[in-house]
């Protein structure tokens, strides 16, 4: 598990951004540029994020 530190994205906008960890991206082939996708799912636990390299 690795943590990240999530600050605002602008500020002029409501949006957060943080660091995508190095162990992950190098695992997932993730390089500047890329897009990904996001979606929310729940389940006992709670809710979570699934986030992928987009095709």
């Amino acid at each position: 598990m690795e943590i990240t530190k999530v600050t605002q994205a602008h500020s002029k906008y409501h949006g957060v951004k943080t660091a995508i960890p190095a162990t992950y991206a190098r695992e997932l082939g993730i390089e500047r540029g890329d897009e990904l996708t996001w979606e929310l799912d729940k389940d006992k636990k709670g809710k979570f994020l699934i986030v992928r390299k987009a095709d």
